[in-house]
């Protein structure tokens, strides 16, 4: 969705790839820490994309794993800070169940929005990283909304297990692929800004040099590239504020 948004007022936080688990409880733990010190001090928290290793649907939200979360995102909503979230390759059977559930507005693609006179486009990122042509052809298949429905029609207990098992492998997977595979495409990248954005915003890649921030020119405009990092060992976010971007890491 490219539908531009009002320009947000205050601190906005910007992050990615969290990847939730029940396996991981201290990142549970750290990133609860996290949303608690947000509380009084941002307008708005976009998440792009991954907050959750993976995501079965509706009934997810019936399962004890996250819970903690949900409700301190709920807890957060309340208190006023708008909630934005991205659909991710691992997370996107996130949909008006956990709006409900959270106060959360989500997206399934892309999102356009214009802060202190800049045009900004937040997206995952994975469209971006066109080399991976296996990737694109599976994602195509398991995204259609007959496949997705059929999905989420699934016993609960089989779609936890298909759900979980695709992600070990995907995980298996990406460490087997080279970079370059796996990386941006600064074609594509270059494509996304258009004519119109002055700032582009995605996770997705792990870069392993942690979050970084690339400024280029392209169609005679200055543009900058903000990659955020994951939140496997630390954590790491960017922060708005006075017209200003900034990148911080726990």
């Amino acid at each position: 969705m490219r539908g531009f948004i009002l320009s947000d007022k205050g601190k906005i936080v910007f992050l990615a790839d969290v990847h939730l688990s029940v396996e991981r409880p201290d990142k549970e733990e750290r990133f609860l820490r996290f949303l608690a010190g947000l509380k009084g001090s941002v307008g708005a928290l976009y998440v792009l994309g991954d907050l959750f290793d993976f995501w079965i649907g509706p009934r997810h939200l019936k399962l004890p794993e996250h819970a903690k979360v949900l409700a301190a995102l709920k807890d957060l909503a309340a208190s006023g800070v708008k909630l934005v979230l991205l659909h991710g390759n691992r997370d996107f059977h996130v949909g008006a169940e956990f709006e409900k559930a959270t106060g959360a507005k989500v997206y399934p693609g892309g999102l356009a929005l214009q802060l202190g006179g800049k045009k900004i486009y937040i997206t995952h990122g994975d469209f971006l990283c066109t080399r991976d042509s296996r990737y694109h052809q599976f994602t195509a298949v398991i995204r259609r909304p007959l496949v997705k429905k059929i999905f989420q029609m699934l016993p609960a207990r089989l779609s936890y297990y298909l759900a979980s098992g695709y992600r070990g492998h995907s995980k298996r997977v990406t460490r087997l692929k080279p970079g370059r595979v796996r990386g941006l495409v600064m074609k594509s990248v270059a494509a996304a800004f258009g004519a119109e954005y002055d700032v582009l915003i995605c996770g997705h890649v792990h870069p392993p040099e942690g979050p970084y921030m690339r400024e280029f020119t392209t169609g005679g405009k200055p543009r900058a590239l903000y990659v955020l990092g994951e939140w496997e060992t630390g954590g790491s976010w960017l922060e708005y504020s006075d017209g200003r971007f900034e990148l911080h890491a726990l």
